[in-house]
């Protein structure tokens, strides 16, 4: 029953009394004070059912003995019961002995109060109880909160971990295969080239390797969209991997080359590895060389093959590939004008622009630009990156993205790279006793690198236009280097002692790794722009980028992106530790007279990017120097610088 003093109990504690007699005096105490809302039972009992039925109350005194069950029992059935194991139990007996006392703990009781009860003692101990009661809820809510917010970490940390996951594997995936057609690039075709090797080694059998070179790449590649040209390569792949069985693969080792691995079988011979090599050049060859449609025309591609069999030539994997190529190499250099004959219009247009282009440089009509490279920080101007512009005689322009490619398919790069060079080092002459920090970047190909007289020639260069080898920067791709690693690493190393830095352009496009890189005797890397593009859509390219900055940073090698074009991709690449930023966001590749004016004033300001056309920025250069927004119908336009 509820006491007459007991106040309503959705404002007090709920206070539940077994007991017999009840001490009325007492409890009525405890009601008049307000300490609670007191409910009485004379049976056990029906304690038990109510308090499993009913609210459960704040605090549960019960006597010992009960008229019809022990107080010990009941208070040991409640702490057996998941719901009301937590109910703070307060037993009343006449019996305090410490033996008592222990039993009762045991059984699930908080206290033990002698009977019969002091009111003022119990009105204190109510009070211990209740205010102990409050400390247990709040610590067990602060506990289910902790909880709930470190389930909410863990839970984060495993999506985050999952997305680093997928991410690292992504990048691995860059790393290892070629970013337009998806095949193993040529590291990775190494790798697996090896494994097959070895197993063939293992079983003594022979095995082969397939070579499908493509004549004209760079001419070709000028004479469609770019899209197109991606598009056209895919099908290539899937042309010679047609040609293989489901056992054997495709690799693209170099721009204008694929390879296919020709996986053993258990009853193979030298003989037959050799015609079913033969017998698959001859099938992908047929392939290609059929009526392709591409951009509306009719084309069918014109390509050299080769073959390379283990062991004959090469009892390594990287031998029968130096093999391949050099086979490919000796069929291009004995017939130079092998394929030229019955070429498409485009084709033939791309090698009229080739002989223009040779005038050209002999007649010293070429102008090196140069695009400036920025401090991410400070915003101080660094130097700037060499670039070679065609002017024509009616005042236009002949776009880099045209007469580059048309070079690297007419053997011109060296030349080329030699006139970037020459004029750059001209150009530093000029500079360096007026400006004290600042570098001319130089991109050289890979047949310029691996020229026997580079070497040289740059001191040739210093001697006779007495610029200062501090002022010069070499920027290399990956896959210059990687035809002949070592002797590049060497190579690099002499030209690095020679004052001369090195940055490895279009990095992460190639052979990126840490192992690669540890190698290398190198000073800087350019972040690609196909990776600084993506980086305001792409969550994996940030995480792409971040460990490549990761790497060169752990190897003490400066970061340079370039392709940077918005303010939100500088932000991005300044946060995650790039020291340099290249693009248009600061400016196109402007003349020498307007970079000195740049380098007197020691730094550039942001622009607005020129907007994109085509398949990529364009930027429209008279001879008032640069400019944008203009239209193509008065002025050439120039793919963006690079």
């Amino acid at each position: 029953m509820l006491s007459d003093g007991a106040m309503d109990s959705t404002q007090q504690a709920r206070i539940f009394v077994a007991d017999h007699p009840v001490d009325d005096r007492a409890w009525a105490s405890v009601a008049m004070h307000g300490l609670g809302s007191v409910m009485q039972w004379q049976s056990g009992e029906r304690l038990l059912g109510d308090v499993l039925s009913n609210t459960l109350p704040d605090l549960l005194f019960i006597a010992d003995p009960l008229p019809d069950v022990r107080g010990l029992d009941i208070c040991r059935r409640l702490a057996r019961d998941p719901v009301t194991r937590a109910l703070p139990v307060v037993m009343l007996s006449a019996d305090t002995s410490e033996a008592y006392v222990r039993t009762a703990l045991e059984a699930g009781a908080i206290d033990v109060l002698q009977k019969p009860l002091n009111p003022d003692l119990l009105r204190v101990r109510i009070r211990s109880y209740l205010a102990l009661g409050e400390q247990a809820q709040s610590l067990s809510f602060e506990a289910r909160t902790r909880s709930e917010e470190l389930e909410r970490m863990v839970q984060t940390m495993r999506t985050e971990l999952a997305e680093r996951e997928q991410t690292m594997a992504r990048a691995e995936f860059l790393f290892s295969h070629d970013l337009i057609t998806g095949l193993p690039n040529r590291r990775h075709m190494l790798e697996l080239l090896e494994r097959v090797r070895r197993r063939a080694a293992n079983q003594n059998l022979p095995m082969a390797l397939v070579g499908v070179c493509l004549d004209h790449f760079g001419a070709l590649q000028a004479s469609i969209a770019k899209e197109t040209f991606d598009r056209l390569l895919v099908s290539i792949g899937g042309c010679i991997q047609h040609a293989l069985r489901p056992m054997d693969f495709v690799a693209r080792v170099s721009e204008d080359l694929f390879a296919a691995v020709l996986v053993p079988g258990n009853a193979e011979t030298a003989e037959t590895a050799a015609r079913h090599a033969r017998d698959v050049a001859a099938r992908a060859a047929r392939a290609l060389q059929e009526d392709l449609h591409m951009e509306g025309r009719i084309r069918g591609l014109q390509v050299r093959t080769s073959i390379s069999v283990y062991p004959e030539d090469g009892r390594r994997a990287n031998e029968l590939l130096n093999h391949l190529e050099s086979t490919l190499q000796l069929t291009r250099d004995t017939n130079p004008m092998r394929d030229r004959r019955g070429t498409t219009p485009d084709l033939a247009s791309a090698l009229s622009l080739e002989l223009r282009l040779r005038r050209a440089m002999e007649s010293d009509r070429l102008v090196p630009y140069y695009q400036p490279k920025l401090d991410a920080r400070s915003g101080k101007l660094l130097g700037g990156e060499a670039l070679i512009r065609w002017p024509l005689r009616n005042g236009e322009y002949v776009g880099p993205g045209e007469f580059v490619p048309v070079a690297e398919a007419g053997g011109l790069s060296p030349a080329l790279d030699d006139y970037v060079l020459t004029a750059a080092c001209c150009q530093i002459a000029e500079w360096q006793d007026r400006f004290e920090h600042f570098r001319v970047a130089v991109n050289l190909s890979a047949l310029k690198l691996h020229h026997r007289g580079i070497f040289d020639r740059l001191r040739e260069l210093f001697a006779t236009t007495r610029a200062r080898a501090e002022h010069l920067e070499l920027e290399i791709t990956e896959g210059a280097l990687i035809t002949d690693f070592d002797a590049a690493a060497n190579w690099l190393r002499a030209v690095r002692e020679m004052g001369v830095t090195v940055a490895l352009d279009d990095f992460g496009t190639g052979y990126s790794s840490l192992a690669y890189l540890r190698r290398l005797p190198l000073d800087a890397i350019k972040i690609d722009q196909s990776f600084v593009t993506g980086l305001e859509e792409d969550r994996s390219n940030v995480a792409i980028v971040r460990a490549m900055i990761a790497m060169a940073k752990a190897l003490d090698l400066r970061v340079v992106a370039e392709g940077v074009e918005t303010a939100k991709q500088a932000d991005i690449l300044t946060r995650l530790g790039c020291d340099a930023l290249q693009g248009f966001l600061y400016s196109a590749a402007v003349p020498a007279r307007i970079f000195e004016t740049m380098l007197q004033e020691g730094r550039v300001a942001p622009r607005v990017p020129v907007p994109a056309v085509g398949s990529g920025p364009t930027l429209v250069v008279s001879n008032d120097g640069v400019r944008g927004g203009q239209t193509a119908s008065s002025r050439e336009v120039l793919p963006r610088a690079g």
